[in-house]
């Protein structure tokens, strides 16, 4: 590809920016696959948000205040003529959902999408901002059989909506699937002859996959979002996708007090992991996912 980005979308509190420091301790310093190619404009955001994890804390909540986008050159450590742009709109998650209900984005968002950008869309284990898919079982308990009525979530319900019946949030994989076809439909109507794009899919907080998980990423997504598993699948001809995790520090500082006091011992830097790959691997490298989506890397 010419001039490669790779864009980063996450809903609410799906762990993009966590990740997005992360990576950029391994771009900063040069220890990944993928190293800086000079300094970014907004290198002291990055810097600052770096330093939450230096101190064993996660990054909080991105406040609705804070509209920041970071373009960040990179390029591969060991061909430094491959050389591309990692794009993250580090903007509140909120903002995914506000334009999946409003069905438009900003021309700011359109102009992202070129034939030589890639994807890592980002969900989180856990999350109690994640609305799960809704199930027969589920709709008979709340709607006695009768399906129900998807709405935003600070929407007033609407006549259709029985007295004393709860409104149900659009479930997460349904936004991410739209936000897909959006992509899609953007692309082909700016480029219609532009290649299958790549596509990952990012679970963050991957050490609150339950102990008994068998599987990876992949059959993660399979068993907790099976809409979104089943478009990656019957959609391969469109995008060219891939699945991993990540976990910050391979554990919960924020709610493990043992943890905590292990991590305030430790070098930070050194924990964590991305899982990546059919074979479920394992590496301490975040930059894995950006070198794949650029095309530099692949995942054996």
């Amino acid at each position: 590809m010419n001039n490669p980005t790779v864009l980063l979308i996450g809903g609410p509190e799906t762990g993009k920016s966590n990740f997005l420091f992360r990576v950029w301790t391994h771009v900063n310093s040069g220890q990944g696959l993928v190293e800086k190619d000079g300094l970014p404009p907004d290198a002291e955001y990055l810097r600052s948000g770096a330093e939450y994890q230096l101190r064993g804390t996660f990054a909080g909540h991105t406040s609705q205040e804070v509209q920041v986008i970071s373009n960040i050159p990179i390029r591969l450590r060991s061909d430094q003529e491959k050389k591309g742009l990692l794009v993250v709109p580090d903007i509140d998650g909120e903002q995914i959902d506000r334009i999946y209900h409003a069905r438009k984005w900003s021309a700011a968002w359109e102009s992202e999408i070129t034939e030589d950008t890639a994807y890592l869309f980002f969900v989180r284990v856990n999350s109690l901002q994640t609305v799960p898919p809704l199930d027969w079982i589920t709709c008979h308990k709340l709607y006695s059989g009768e399906p129900p009525t998807i709405c935003a979530p600070d929407a007033q319900a609407s006549d259709s909506v029985k007295d004393g019946e709860p409104a149900v949030d659009t479930p997460t994989q349904v936004i991410l699937v739209d936000w897909l076809q959006f992509i899609r439909q953007a692309l082909h109507d700016k480029h219609p002859q532009a290649g299958r794009p790549r596509v990952g899919i990012v679970v963050t907080a991957w050490d609150c996959v339950a102990s008994d998980f068998q599987g990876g990423p992949s059959e993660w997504i399979q068993e907790n979002m099976p809409l979104l598993h089943q478009f990656c699948v019957t959609n391969k001809d469109v995008f060219d996708f891939s699945f991993f995790g990540s976990s910050i520090f391979a554990g919960d500082p924020a709610n493990d007090p043992d943890f905590a006091d292990e991590l305030a011992h430790a070098d930070p830097r050194t924990k964590g992991y991305v899982r990546y790959s059919a074979a479920n691997r394992e590496s301490g490298d975040f930059t894995i996912p950006i070198a794949w989506s650029l095309g530099w890397e692949s995942v054996p």
